[in-house]
């Protein structure tokens, strides 16, 4: 099998290192979640902190576009890279209809997402 080739343009590095910083970051806030620690899931403090569903979701698409990085990929990292992809569009799609559909199931007096 031959070696995957890295485009040789000047932003050939790019891909790697979004994934890199995306990774890194929601890793920190799935890890400030487990672990209860709020100054990980948040970068300024009085803010509110990024989500459960949306660290999970950003490590998902940094997951699918790692796995895609080079020009050469094999069909391994293509069903990755689509399972990422698809779980991280899953979990936005129901975070979507649990908000929006919330009204049909729940009280209205109580705040369940601030």
């Amino acid at each position: 099998m031959t070696e995957p080739h890295v485009s040789t343009g000047p932003n050939r590095a790019l891909p790697g290192v979004v994934c890199a910083v995306v990774g890194v970051m929601a890793s920190l806030v799935v890890l400030g979640w487990l672990i209860d620690v709020k100054a990980l899931t948040g970068a300024v403090a009085g803010r509110p902190g990024m989500k459960m569903n949306t660290a999970a979701g950003a490590l998902l698409s940094a997951g699918a576009l790692w796995a895609l990085r080079y020009e050469r990929r094999d069909r391994a990292a293509q069903i990755a890279a689509l399972v990422c992809a698809g779980i991280a569009t899953l979990i936005g799609l129901l975070t979507h209809l649990i908000r929006d559909l919330s009204y049909l199931w729940v009280d209205p007096r109580v705040k369940y997402f601030d």
